[in-house]
C-alpha cells in the first residue's frame, strides 16, 4: 500500500486556487426585488419597504423604462420619493448596466443636487450588501459617487436646473 505525500506548497496552492479572489455577486433582479431585498438592509427598518406603494412605484418604474415612457410620482413627504426614485434607482442603474455608465442626478438647485449624492454615498456606505459589490473609486468626494462595479467605471453626477 503507498500513501501519498502532499508537501506543504501543494497544499497550499491547492486551498488558494480554490479561494475566490473576486468579489461574489449578488443577484440585483428586478427594481422591486433591489429595494425589497438589498436597499432595505441599510436602513433601521427594512420593513418600510415592504409598504404595498414602494412596490407599486418600482413595478410602474419597469414598465415605463420597457415601455420607452416618462415616469412621475406625486406623493406625501416620507413616503420615500427621493430615496427610492433617486437614490435607490440610480443604484440600481448602475448595478444593472451591462457597462460603464453615469446616472444624471437633477435638482432645482446645486445645493440640493450635491445633498442628494451624498446621501446615495452614505446609503451604500451603510449598507453591507452594496459594499461588497460597490468599491468607492472617491471615498473623501462628499459630492460625487464614483464606483466600480463589476470591473466598470460608474458614476452618479449631478445637474441643476
Amino acid at each position: 500500500m503507498t500513501q501519498e505525500v502532499t508537501t506543504f506548497s501543494d497544499a497550499f496552492d491547492r486551498l488558494a486556487s480554490g479561494l475566490l479572489t473576486t468579489k461574489s455577486q449578488a443577484q440585483v433582479g428586478s427594481f422591486k426585488d433591489f429595494l425589497i431585498n438589498i436597499w432595505s438592509q441599510g436602513f433601521d427598518n427594512p420593513e418600510y419597504f415592504n409598504a404595498w406603494h414602494v412596490g407599486q412605484i418600482a413595478e410602474d418604474v419597469e414598465y415605463c423604462m420597457e415601455s420607452g415612457l416618462n415616469y412621475c410620482a406625486v406623493l406625501p413627504r416620507f413616503h420615500f420619493k427621493s430615496t427610492i426614485l433617486g437614490h435607490a434607482f440610480s443604484v440600481w442603474r448602475l448595478l444593472t448596466a451591462p457597462r460603464d455608465c453615469a446616472v444624471l442626478y437633477l435638482s432645482y438647485s446645486d445645493s440640493m443636487a450635491r445633498y442628494h449624492i451624498s446621501e446615495i454615498n452614505k446609503a451604500i456606505s451603510r449598507n453591507y450588501i452594496l459594499r461588497e459589490m460597490m468599491d468607492n473609486r472617491s471615498p473623501k468626494a462628499d459630492f460625487s459617487a464614483r464606483y466600480m462595479v463589476n470591473g466598470h467605471p460608474m458614476d452618479v453626477r449631478s445637474f441643476f436646473i
